[in-house]
């Protein structure tokens, strides 16, 4: 089971098997059963139970079955978005957003980096400098929750300030003689 930010607490039967005796005193992790619902963050799960005596066996305490719910790793890459049709200049104001990371952009803290070096900018936008043209710009993301998501950055592709984009194909003119 891998942790996936909804409630994820095992539906756990306990059948007596051939002994009549009662099924009693059912914890998760020493609770009683109304606070199973507490197990669905990452962690390792204990249910405990007491099956009574009959006339063919005896009584059975303290029995116990166990599960774990992994930490998540979150996958894909954010993406990088502007307020300048995609003309990266000066100016131009990034934004993080989702791309297809496998979480929310809410749920990471995220830092920009340009030309490899941290800018300082934290979860926030970042303002393309003069100093930036020709440098790679990327956003990188890890986890909020490292109770249930494991320590993996993931990086956006890069921007490229300064470089147009070429579109179209190009054209030869004037006289080849």
């Amino acid at each position: 089971v891998t942790y996936n930010k909804a409630a994820q607490a095992p539906t756990v039967t306990a059948k007596a098997g051939k002994t009549t005796g009662a099924i009693s005193n059912i914890k998760v992790n020493g609770n009683g059963v109304t606070n199973a619902a507490n197990a669905t963050n990452a962690g390792t799960y204990t249910v405990s139970f007491d099956v009574a005596a009959d006339a063919n066996f005896a009584a059975a305490t303290g029995l116990e079955l166990s599960w774990t719910i992994n930490k998540a790793t979150i996958t894909g890459k954010p993406a990088i978005t502007d307020n300048n049709g995609g003309n990266y200049a000066a100016g131009t104001v990034l934004s993080i957003a989702k791309g297809n990371m496998s979480v929310d952009v809410a749920d990471v803290n995220y830092e920009w980096f340009v030309g490899g070096t941290a800018t300082g900018t934290k979860n926030g936008d970042y303002t393309i400098q003069a100093g930036d043209n020709g440098k790679n710009i990327i956003v990188k993301a890890t986890a909020k929750d490292t109770n249930n998501y494991t320590d993996t950055t993931v990086e956006s592709d890069p921007v490229v300030p300064g470089k147009a984009a070429i579109t179209g194909q190009p054209a030869i003119t004037g006289d080849t003689a």
